[in-house]
């Protein structure tokens, strides 16, 4: 599968839970949907792993630092996302909000590749 294909089944992904972020953002407190993000999150983890175990598991790395920089990203995109609920429970128009939000994004990145 090349990286034009995976990245347009993540542009697919990614925008249905932006969408979904939106409409439950006024339904439940950004702290307490972060569990059942979390939980999505989890499912999704496990189901890959387990086509991973189907397939080889040759190229699959492992480190302890990998492991711990993993870690503290879960920690940082939790946070991240409970400000991300909180700004469309507080009002932010979605087609404010994501650009808003991807804009920021997409220039921090750029920052650190160049």
């Amino acid at each position: 599968m090349s990286w034009i294909t995976t990245g347009l089944i993540s542009i697919v992904f990614l925008t249905s839970y932006n969408l979904l972020s939106k409409l439950f953002s006024s339904k439940i407190n950004p702290l307490y949907a972060l569990p059942f993000v979390a939980i999505g999150v989890t499912i999704s983890s496990l189901i890959s792993l387990g086509i991973a175990k189907l397939g080889t598991t040759e190229g699959l790395i492992f480190t302890r630092s990998g492991a711990f920089l993993a870690s503290v990203g879960g920690l940082l995109w939790g946070f991240g996302n409970i400000f991300f609920f909180l700004m469309f429970s507080k009002g932010a128009p979605l087609s404010v909000g994501i650009p808003f939000v991807v804009g920021a994004l997409t220039s921090d990145i750029r920052c650190f590749i160049t």
